[in-house]
């Protein structure tokens, strides 16, 4: 079991917790956001749909080209769908192609998917960078924190 130091970005506290502890509360979350506050997050991070990026055949890859842009999606809602990043990517290129737009959406629910599931992976330790982060934003619930071991226990830093 890790034991995580997780400093929050807004009030700066420090609080400790477990992974297993926030896998039940994600278990249900629910979509937050409208599609155009992701949107905003879509133009901001990304420089249109970029087809040679997102239809790449491995998860790692996809989740390594898009890793700050998915931090980003999980601070405006903790649980995209197809739907509503299908509508947001429409609304944040004009003039994208419907079919781009719903594949670009597949592929991101996909990368969440596979980053969700590597959350409950025990040790960590084959885990790669990129998919680490975007773990650590899940479970943290708005903290971008890196992780590192010392002494024998994980620890998150800002």
């Amino acid at each position: 079991m890790h034991t995580c130091t997780c400093v929050r970005s807004c009030s700066g506290s420090k609080s400790e917790f477990t992974f297993e502890s926030f896998s039940a509360a994600m278990a249900r979350v629910k979509n937050t956001a409208d599609a155009k506050d992701v949107a905003r997050v879509m133009r901001v991070e990304l420089d249109g749909l970029q087809s040679q990026l997102y239809l790449v055949p491995d998860d790692e890859t996809l989740v390594a080209n898009y890793c700050k842009f998915l931090c980003e999606l999980l601070d405006v809602t903790p649980r995209p769908n197809v739907s509503l990043l299908t509508e947001a990517a429409a609304k944040a290129f004009k003039g994208t192609d419907a079919g781009a737009a719903a594949s670009f959406a597949e592929r991101m629910c996909r990368a969440i998917k596979y980053c969700r599931g590597k959350k409950k992976n025990r040790s960590g330790a084959k885990t790669s960078e990129a998919v680490r982060r975007v773990c650590c934003k899940m479970s943290c619930f708005g903290v971008f924190a890196i992780g590192r071991r010392q002494g024998g226990r994980r620890e998150w830093l800002l």
